[in-house]
């Protein structure tokens, strides 16, 4: 019984571990199997990773003989960098580059329609496309570094170390980092230096005034708070459509400040000794500007459309001052470049190409932010050749809702003016105030191309029509 007993337990034992095995060979095979299906799904997965996106060219338009517009999407991993580009051969004579100034004043704002019909109206010549440029202060609405219309200065000043582009008479353009200094000369040789431009920050030094700065000084656009404050604030609440998170924010308090701090700027033109001067040559930089003394005053005088208006601060000495009938110098002069005659200018930052090679310049012009530098926003940006004859208009849709399609940071966009056939190029103001008009139209914006953010500095190509 026992020898039995055993046969079957034996038996039993063999028959367990049997069924065991099989067991533990089909688990096995299960994971095998598994593992084998997430491999097949990782090489599917992987293989969409490796599919590469190609350039695409979706608008190539001929504006004009010398103008082409075109829209190009460019690859950035998994998504699209769409490019408006206006490319201008400089070397067509009938062909323009317009610095163009909201309200042809130093501290006016307008929509980018506004300023072409303001030109188209006092000009004999026609826009055909047109880019926001300057960056511009909150409140003041001054633009930000050198600009020039004409020869005229409007802004003198250079913030940080930010980069500008200038221009030549025959539109060949210069990006670097500009400073700006202004005098006048005495026909006994003595010179005073011009500490600003169009408005006045202390009672000392001398200020050179012209028709950008309003219609007389001290000029006081600033009477009733309440009025400027409505409208500043009107003026926000309808650009909230173009903003982004790197867009200020309107500040009643910063208003505030900022309108006290004009009024009483403006109030220190009162009583200082101001000189009419008529200009008898052509206005443009580094080249002396011969002027003639008209007339002198101290109360609020008007700026004629050809004249300038030098005032004098406190400190400077009676006998310094000019005599009517003088002829006097007025230079303004440039720290690189000075043996070139430069008749316009826009300002804006970093230089992201230079030479060649593609050189973010942001930490070495005073930008810091992350978000400005590194984010994928709606940019803007002007370039140039090597030869100076091909000049590139440059704005970069943001991703507008579309997943396909990408803003740009400071290197993409660096990478995209290099691309396009840029020597040098630099950024200028972008995130909401991007924009590009062709044919009075906003290209980077379908459903409304009417529509723009208000502005300070635009910069056109014209034509003759």
């Amino acid at each position: 019984m026992i020898v039995k007993r055993l046969k079957y337990i034996t038996i039993f034992i063999l028959l367990f571990s049997l069924a065991f095995f099989n067991e533990s060979v089909e688990a096995k095979t299960t994971q095998a199997k598994k593992k084998t299906v997430k491999v097949n799904k990782s090489k599917k997965s992987s293989s969409k990773k490796l599919i590469k996106l190609e350039e695409k060219l979706l608008t190539d338009t001929i504006l004009s003989k010398g103008i082409r517009y075109k829209n190009l999407l460019i690859p950035d991993h998994r998504r699209y960098i769409s490019a408006h580009i206006i490319e201008v051969d400089l070397t067509y004579k009938d062909v323009g580059l317009e610095v163009l100034k909201a309200g042809n004043q130093i501290n006016e704002l307008k929509k980018i329609r506004e300023i072409i019909e303001d030109y188209d109206l006092s000009s004999n010549r026609r826009i055909l496309a047109v880019i926001n440029a300057n960056f511009w202060r909150a409140y003041s609405n001054y633009p930000i570094g050198p600009t020039i219309k004409n020869g005229y200065v409007i802004e003198m000043k250079t913030h940080k170390r930010w980069s500008s582009c200038l221009f030549t008479k025959d539109n060949k353009p210069y990006i670097d980092n500009f400073y700006i200094e202004g005098t006048v000369t005495k026909k006994n040789g003595w010179v005073f230096n011009l500490i600003s431009v169009n408005r006045r920050r202390d009672s000392l030094g001398a200020v050179l005034y012209n028709k950008f700065a309003g219609d007389s000084i001290p000029y006081v656009p600033i009477n009733n708070y309440k009025k400027e404050f409505q409208k500043a604030l009107d003026l926000a609440r309808s650009d909230t459509i173009f903003q982004d998170s790197s867009d200020f924010v309107f500040d009643s308090l910063a208003f505030a400040r900022e309108f006290q701090s004009n009024k009483r700027f403006a109030m220190l033109e009162y009583g200082l000794p101001k000189y009419t001067l008529k200009i008898l040559s052509e206005t443009a930089v580094n080249k002396d500007i011969i002027c003639k003394v008209v007339s002198f005053d101290t109360v609020p005088v008007h700026i004629p459309e050809d004249c300038f208006i030098l005032s004098f601060g406190n400190e400077t000495p009676p006998y310094y001052y000019p005599q009517i009938g003088d002829t006097l110098l007025v230079r303004f002069a440039t720290n690189v470049h000075n043996d070139k005659i430069f008749y316009n200018s826009i300002a804006g930052t970093p230089r992201i190409v230079r030479q060649g090679r593609i050189s973010n310049e942001a930490v070495a012009e005073g930008s810091r932010s992350r978000r400005f530098i590194r984010y994928p926003l709606p940019r803007t940006a002007i370039g140039f050749d090597k030869t100076r004859t091909k000049f590139y208009l440059v704005a970069v849709n943001g991703n507008n809702g579309r997943e396909s399609v990408s803003g740009a940071s400071l290197d993409k966009l660096a990478y995209t003016m290099k691309h396009i056939g840029c020597y040098d190029a630099m950024n200028l103001d972008g995130g909401g105030s991007t924009a590009m008009f062709v044919n009075g139209r906003n290209v980077l914006n379908k459903s409304n191309p009417d529509y723009s953010r208000r502005i300070s500095v635009a910069l056109g190509i014209s034509i003759k029509p």
